[in-house]
């Protein structure tokens, strides 16, 4: 199960990076199309399992399998919103969608450096800064990225 969250997750890296660059989008605007169906269903498959592992094969404590769930299924709620507003051609609220599975799930890697604070400065084991950890990732990373789509939505005004 961990091997069908992390592959896809690599590739859902990737292609999220590349797919948020305007000229990109602007300049190759099938090639988006084709590589943002992709980074959806890699999206539906990743926040599946994600609720999965929550569920059934915990690493740390409860609180990470909280955690987790909750994230697990806001994104997956935001994988369909993001398509039904794409299938709409409702593309500001789509693209702002799209900012927040992206920037949510780069929370995995903020996590690993608090995991690492909690690890080396207190006296936290790896398995019981799991759960703070996420918490703090996924809640900063959210505040951060809701934060950006309000700027940008004030910038186009």
């Amino acid at each position: 199960m961990v091997y069908i969250h992390i592959i896809p997750g690599l590739i859902f890296l990737i292609l999220g990076g590349y797919q948020l660059i305007p000229y990109f989008r602007k300049k190759n605007y099938k090639i988006h199309r084709f590589i943002g169906k992709i980074f959806l269903v890699l999206s539906a498959i990743i926040f599946s399992t994600v609720i999965v592992l929550a569920l059934f094969y915990t690493f740390g404590d409860w609180i990470e399998s909280i955690v987790t769930l909750i994230f697990g299924i806001f994104l997956l709620f935001c994988t369909y919103k993001a398509y039904t507003t794409a299938r709409k051609k409702r593309f500001i609220e789509h693209s702002n969608w799209v900012t927040r599975i992206y920037f949510i799930a780069l929370s995995v890697s903020t996590l690993r450096g608090i995991i690492g604070l909690f690890t080396t400065l207190g006296d936290d084991t790896l398995q019981s800064s799991f759960g703070k950890s996420f918490l703090i990732a996924f809640v900063l990373h959210t505040f951060l990225v809701e934060l950006w789509i309000k700027y940008l939505s004030r910038k186009s005004i």
